[in-house]
């Protein structure tokens, strides 16, 4: 789902199961997929269990 805020930044709603999918596809541990975005791995953990949401800050690169 993308939706652009009322500040006019446009936002992409991922899904923990895509994000899930995406992390298995690129062959990446929790760790490793973390250390390329440049977060906890407990942050990833939380993003793919649905216990919180990835913000557009932690792009710190691609799945992939």
């Amino acid at each position: 789902l993308i939706s652009e805020n009322p500040g006019g930044d446009i936002e992409a709603f991922i899904t923990p199961s895509v994000l899930r999918w995406a992390r298995e596809r690129a062959g990446y541990t929790v760790e490793q997929a973390a250390k390329k975005m440049k977060v906890q791995p407990e942050r990833v953990r939380k993003w793919v269990e649905g216990l919180a949401t990835p913000h557009a800050l932690h792009r710190g690169a691609p799945v992939g």
